[in-house]
């Protein structure tokens, strides 16, 4: 008897073709099982990025391409690229001809801040708009509390991972982004009730702002110049003074990719009225310094507080220099030295490190 097998794809199902020659008489079976879509290769797209943000935006990627119905939250700073980062790897995966294995094939955005009292039949009517696609909630620490429980039992799948108010019927995926940090949307006195959050952060992302990244901001501002599509004899990038003065001053960046845009816009009008280049950059840094710089995020910092049961030695002192250690790496990065003079707060970045 031989035996021959012929295999091949209809979708997303796998067929296996049995042809099996025994004596005159042939016999044939087929055969098919469910397999999980490919995931595209995701390297090219992020490999311009400093190696933090890389990191963040691959887990993303990953999160975004899986193959369960789980709940993504996106974390970062104003600026960062949140929705931006989404929709680049929406584009990405819809040219490799993913879309519909991924729950891509459309993308619905809704702002929380504008969505307050909503009822029943408003957020599933967004869920039905969303069949088959990206629904993406953005400022989620805006909703309120009815809004949560109604969402809650939407997202409550019952075991057949489709979502819906009464009837679940809705395959999409879902991602919530919010700029406040996880503590301040977890913990005691969050903005969130505590069955809401635990259904939304199966998969949590933090993207890092520009200090966090480190020496990555010449290339930012390139990408930002890039995207302005501003044409010739203005198109020419900044020089060299303009660039060290971005690196010397990445921890003032607040704003992240926002501050950046306003740079390059101001930039390029100078060049348009005639400026020669120390004349820009004077007036650039100056407008930036008195009006277009983003104010610092601290919207969700934590208070320090002490009572009188506390030991100053024990108690108060060490607590006292990681909530100042915690600050200074907020404003300036992980890596302290990018502080002015090396010295956040005056103090030597090598012993806030010890602290």
């Amino acid at each position: 008897m031989r035996k021959n097998n012929i295999k091949f794809r209809i979708f997303a199902y796998d067929f296996i073709f049995f042809v099996s020659l025994q004596r005159n008489f042939i016999t044939t079976k087929i055969v098919y099982m469910k397999i999980e879509p490919q995931i595209p290769d995701c390297e090219d797209l992020f490999k311009k990025e400093p190696i933090i943000r890389k990191n963040a935006l691959i887990d993303l990627y990953r999160y975004m391409t899986d193959h369960g119905r789980f709940c993504i939250l996106l974390l970062g700073n104003h600026g960062v690229g949140k929705t931006h980062w989404i929709y680049q790897i929406k584009r990405f995966i819809t040219e490799k001809e993913k879309a519909q294995e991924f729950y891509m094939t459309k993308l619905v955005n809704v702002n929380c801040c504008i969505c307050a009292n909503k009822d029943e039949m408003f957020w599933n009517d967004i869920f039905l708009k969303a069949d088959g696609g990206l629904l993406v909630f953005d400022h989620v620490e805006e909703l309120d509390k009815r809004s949560q429980y109604i969402l809650f039992e939407i997202l409550s799948t019952q075991g057949n991972g489709l979502y819906g108010y009464n009837d679940k019927k809705v395959e999409c995926r879902t991602i919530f982004t919010s700029s406040f940090k996880i503590e301040s949307l977890r913990d005691t006195g969050s903005p969130l009730v505590p069955n809401f959050f635990g259904r939304i952060s199966n998969f949590v992302v933090k993207l890092p702002n520009f200090a966090e990244c480190g020496n990555g901001i010449e290339k930012d501002f390139e990408k930002t110049w890039i995207k302005m599509r501003y044409r010739a004899p203005y198109n020419e990038l900044p020089g060299r003074k303009f660039m060290d003065w971005l690196k010397n001053n990445v921890h003032r960046f607040h704003g992240n990719f926002r501050d950046l845009d306003n740079l390059s816009m101001n930039w390029h009008n100078c060049k348009v009225n005639g400026y020669d280049d120390e004349k820009t950059y004077e007036t650039v840094v100056k407008t930036f310094d008195e009006f277009n710089h983003f104010p610092e995020h601290n919207a969700d910092f934590d208070n320090f507080t002490i009572s009188q049961d506390m030991d100053y030695y024990k108690d108060i002192l060490p607590n006292l220099r990681a909530f100042v250690k915690e600050y200074a790496q907020r404003i300036y990065g992980k890596n302290l030295k990018n502080a002015p003079n090396s010295k956040p707060f005056g103090v030597p970045y090598r012993t806030m490190d010890r602290w």
